[in-house]
């Protein structure tokens, strides 16, 4: 932990380098900072609770924590995702002050706005009780709006936001959904009654990514005026085209309302609308790092203009998130994904592929009864893709399929020994393979009550005590790799990854397994780093 007088100073580093336009060190301390020690999010939260009731907030100031603030969120998120008892500690801790500063009538609720606008950038969902606070201060700003005004009308702010984003409905839907995801349900659902049922048609396509909202009420609400409009024949040719498309995405029980939706379409001759001609210039995937997460990006021609879209799929999730950037020149498209490629390692990968990951985490969601992303929806079009349906993968069947495919000389025992001891370099032939560890609540906890043992003896513990009840989820990992590998290059090493995961999804033990033996040192060194 660091003095706040420190975060101050940082926070203030931070903003000129903003003001500037370049990041520089502060951008790298604070980041460096927050990914090590996330609890840091307390103070910057009181700090900007102590900078907004100055007489004379320093705005710049103010911005400067707020985007601490969310790398910090995001640190929290993963941990979060990982199991992390402290990380959850520090989410609950830090929603208890922000609820009592929106109690708080001498604090400006604006401030309350910009924290959880970084939980929606960390890709947090607020707790009940804060989007509660939410719903009561649109309220209280709603009775204070002074005697005699007269108030626009929905649809006059509908058309300016057309305006602002050119009649994208995925930029749409992001704007609004930017301060709607920290509301109560039901003021979720009338904002979804509210778009469907604008004038503006990108307002009403936007509205379909309410299908998509991780509540049922809000979906429900979503179904009920899409349900409406088509019995009218007032859903336009593109929307349908969607909607088909993502039919498959909701839970199985919401299918039928929508099925009933595109048949009376039908019944009113609406015609689907044909699908984006857009041409993949490159797609490439990104290894699957130690929480399971791989990403697509493809660069795609528009017309004149080319595009970037990205997917993240993560295990035990599903889609996790997606994002499109347009209006790039093919150099800008080619720029954007050589920063990618330095950053995380890239590799070739063909759309029969994509389609397959795709359809796997797809069905991985809706185990989860989790919808994806609307975000999604704008990836599928612009990548390409004729259909993206839910298809579950088995880990046997993705396992077998590979080792069928390998030759009977390769599978037999001298070869299987020989892909083992390889494994233990993949580390340095695969930059994702060395960020392969452990370090969730139980690791920690388990290396922390053992402090006085060596290097080797804590390898041991995790190889003996926490690695064993993971290693269908390691295998799932080194299957994905291998499959990729595979499709990416047919000559190389991936027939070793398909047989490593096959040992793991056997019963060999750890201990004969390099890269497990690998995966617990380097599950140490994070343990070391964070302790």
């Amino acid at each position: 932990m660091i003095p706040r007088a420190a975060l101050i100073d940082m926070g203030k580093a931070l903003a000129k380098e903003v003001a500037r336009g370049r990041p520089g060190a502060a951008a790298e301390m604070s980041a460096a900072l927050l990914n090590r020690t996330p609890d840091h999010v307390l103070d910057l939260f009181d700090l900007m609770v102590a900078e907004i009731g100055k007489k004379k907030p320093n705005q710049p100031l103010l911005d400067a924590f707020s985007l601490m603030l969310g790398q910090g969120l995001e640190t929290l998120r993963y941990g979060q995702e990982r199991a992390q008892a402290t990380a959850t500690q520090t989410l609950a801790e830090l929603e208890r002050r922000i609820l009592a500063a929106g109690q708080n009538p001498e604090i400006n609720p604006g401030l309350i706005l910009v924290v959880l606008n970084q939980y929606r950038i960390a890709r947090l969902t607020p707790g009940a009780d804060l989007r509660n606070l939410m719903g009561d201060l649109i309220a209280q700003a709603a009775t204070q709006i002074p005697e005699g005004t007269v108030p626009g009308s929905p649809d006059e702010d509908f058309d300016l936001l057309v305006q602002e984003t050119g009649g994208d409905p995925f930029q749409i839907h992001a704007e609004i959904t930017g301060t709607g995801h920290a509301l109560p349900d039901e003021h979720r659902a009338a904002m979804a009654h509210a778009t469907l049922n604008a004038k503006a048609t990108p307002i009403q396509e936007a509205g379909i990514g309410w299908l998509l909202d991780e509540s049922p009420e809000v979906r429900g609400a979503a179904l009920e005026s899409l349900s409406t409009l088509a019995g009218r024949g007032a859903i336009s040719p593109t929307t349908l085209r969607r909607l088909i498309t993502m039919r498959n995405w909701l839970p199985a029980t919401e299918c039928p309302r929508l099925d009933a939706v595109i048949q009376s379409c039908r019944r009113h001759d609406v015609a689907c609308a044909p699908q984006r001609e857009t041409t993949v210039v490159d797609l490439c995937a990104s290894g699957i790092d130690g929480a399971g997460a791989q990403s697509f990006f493809a660069l795609v021609k528009e017309g004149r203009k080319y595009a970037v879209a990205s997917l993240l799929v993560k295990l035990g999730v599903g889609v996790a998130d997606s994002w499109v950037q347009r209006g790039m020149t093919k150099r800008q498209g080619e720029d954007l994904l050589l920063r990618i490629g330095h950053e995380i390692e890239l590799l070739e990968s063909p759309s029969s592929h994509l389609a397959t990951v795709l359809g796997h985490f797809l069905a991985v969601g809706l185990t989860r009864n989790a919808v994806p992303p609307f975000g999604l929806l704008d990836f599928v079009e612009t990548a390409g893709l004729a259909t993206a349906n839910p298809g579950l993968v088995p880990l046997d069947r993705l396992i077998g399929s590979q080792i069928e495919a390998i030759p009977p000389q390769r599978r037999r025992p001298a070869s299987v020994n020989r892909a083992l001891k390889a494994s233990a370099l993949w580390g340095e032939h695969y930059s994702f393979a060395g960020h392969w560890f452990e370090d969730d609540e139980t690791t920690g906890q388990l290396l922390s009550g053992r402090k006085r043992l060596g290097d080797a003896r804590r390898i041991e513990l995790l190889l003996t005590e926490v690695l064993p009840a993971r290693r269908l989820r390691w295998a799932e990992i080194f299957a994905w790799v291998g499959l990729l590998l595979r499709q990416n290059d047919p000559s190389s090493d991936w027939g070793d990854f398909a047989l490593v995961a096959a040992e793991l999804h056997g019963d060999r033990p750890l201990a004969e397994i390099p890269i497990m033996t690998q995966i617990a040192a380097t599950s140490v060194e994070a343990w070391k780093f964070k302790a």
